[in-house]
């Protein structure tokens, strides 16, 4: 019946999930001989039972390793959203790619949207709610605010944590486990994460500094023009011209755009780069 109201999912069935989709990331990457990377972690491949508990399936593009390195993928599969930085520009799957996208999909619980851009809309959002510990502006609003508020602090230092930029800055699956089930303090992580926040903010803001003001343009950060391109991947390049390449992009408001960057060794000057997009 399509006419039917599908029922909102309460809080502790989210967190039932986030703890049972956890539990079985962890037995993939620290119980199983060889270990396994997953490589495709989204909702679709989470399966729940009548009592919602969370199992992990899928394992089409998983791989089994024995080694710390990583295994690289020259043509790189998962699913648009969910792919770690590493892995969607240089093919490189470790552990910490399946950590990122599994914040993806707590982030999902959380906000209950769609994860196109989920990452760069949710991120400043989340680091105002922890130092404000108020979370309306990410939650799910047909919760109507019935949570537990130490759960939602966790999952959200959890998420910060796992959709960090940086692999080496996102936790082991088995610490997401035990921050998400009480057991490790959270205040110590909630401080990495904040601190993580402000350094990144402060880089963003002195790379800012550095454009060139032009008249009616509307001006975008360097972190909003990966985020919409998929940081500059080879999927959205659409040419290559005297300038430098030009990718094809997807911004918050849903608006398609084509970001051309100026190639510092081109033999074209910046003047004239800049005199092309005043008459654009």
């Amino acid at each position: 019946d399509l006419g039917r109201k599908v029922p909102t999912m309460d809080w502790a069935t989210r967190m039932r999930i986030a703890i049972g989709a956890a539990n079985g990331l962890a037995y993939l990457h620290d119980d199983c001989e060889p270990r396994i990377i997953h490589g495709n972690i989204k909702p679709t491949n989470i399966l729940l039972d009548s009592n919602f508990k969370a199992k992990v399936s899928e394992f089409g593009i998983a791989k089994c390793t024995v080694e710390a390195d990583p295994c690289i993928i020259s043509q790189v599969a998962g699913t648009t959203g969910y792919l770690a930085p590493e892995f969607r520009k240089e093919g490189r799957l470790t552990e910490k790619a399946d950590v990122y996208a599994f914040g993806v999909v707590l982030l999902e619980l959380i906000s209950a949207r769609k994860p196109l851009n989920l990452v760069h809309w949710a991120k400043p959002l989340l680091l105002q709610a922890l130092r404000d510990d108020i979370y309306d502006a990410v939650v799910d609003p047909k919760l109507a605010n019935e949570y537990n508020l130490d759960e939602m602090l966790r999952m959200v230092v959890c998420v910060l944590a796992c959709v960090d930029h940086a692999p080496g800055y996102r936790p082991k699956i088995l610490e997401v486990v035990r921050m998400l089930e009480g057991i490790m303090p959270v205040e110590e992580l909630k401080a990495i994460v904040i601190s993580r926040g402000a350094s990144n903010n402060s880089q963003i803001k002195r790379s800012s500094n550095n454009h060139v003001p032009i008249s009616n343009c509307t001006p975008f950060t360097y972190e909003e023009l990966a985020n919409a391109t998929d940081d500059f991947s080879r999927d959205n390049l659409l040419g290559e011209g005297g300038f430098g390449p030009v990718h094809k992009g997807v911004l918050l408001d849903g608006k398609l755009v084509a970001v051309k960057q100026l190639n510092s060794k081109s033999s074209q000057g910046e003047s004239e780069f800049l005199s092309e997009i005043e008459i654009i």
